[in-house]
């Protein structure tokens, strides 16, 4: 979620790159939030500044928060982050299934590692 204003010179290039990160993951949602008109969700949140980049997991908790203008290479490695904190507990979960469950975490571990090595071949390109 990006909290923005009209008066905020970075926040196009923030929404942007968040764009750009998250184009082919139809599994993380983006959300731009003008904190002059919905100042009472700026103050609930504690955005004190824009841009304010807050990432929610799927229960609506946070689970990080980026305050200024930030490096794409910061708004990845926060994504990374999470999204490896959600498989971690999703791999949790399928190993104690009652079958597959080693087979569903090994297939889960190599797409980590083949996501993993397209980010790192995007940002050589």
């Amino acid at each position: 979620m990006l909290f923005k204003t009209e008066y905020c010179s970075t926040c196009p290039g923030v929404k942007r790159q968040i764009n750009e990160l998250i184009k082919n993951d139809e599994g993380i949602s983006f959300y731009e939030v003008d904190a002059v008109e919905r100042i009472e969700l700026a103050k609930k949140l504690h955005v004190k500044s824009s841009p304010t980049v807050l990432f929610f997991n799927e229960a609506g908790l946070e689970e990080g928060r980026i305050i200024g203008a930030p490096k794409k290479d910061q708004l990845r490695n926060t994504l990374e982050k999470i999204t490896t904190i959600k498989w971690r507990k999703q791999m949790q979960i399928d190993a104690r299934g009652p079958r597959f469950g080693a087979a569903i975490t090994l297939v889960v571990l190599l797409l980590v590692i083949t996501l993993k090595a397209l980010f790192c071949l995007q940002s050589k390109l």
